[in-house]
């Protein structure tokens, strides 16, 4: 959950620091919107609380090699679009 809450402020910075001129917003909403799907799928408790029962029926293994592999994958690739669409500025 704390990895969550840490790449959402991420993200809020790097949406608040986009500079005005550019309109990058449909870009980066795309890219809030990705992930926030796919940390739903990733952490299904966190989806019921939230109202969302599409993985309802999933109970995550969160001591498998395959989840934590699973989660770094997840990292790694939104650091990279983060990275790819803060050089596209």
């Amino acid at each position: 959950m704390n990895k969550l809450i840490s790449f959402f402020i991420l993200f809020s910075f790097m949406f608040l620091s986009c500079d005005s001129k550019k309109d990058n917003s449909i870009e980066i909403n795309k890219l809030f919107e990705n992930y926030y799907q796919e940390t739903l799928k990733l952490y299904p408790l966190n989806a019921t609380s939230q109202g969302d029962d599409r993985y309802n029926n999933f109970l995550p293994n969160d001591l498998t090699n395959d989840f934590r592999d699973d989660e770094k994958t997840l990292y790694t690739n939104y650091k990279n679009y983060l990275s790819d669409f803060d050089n596209n500025l």
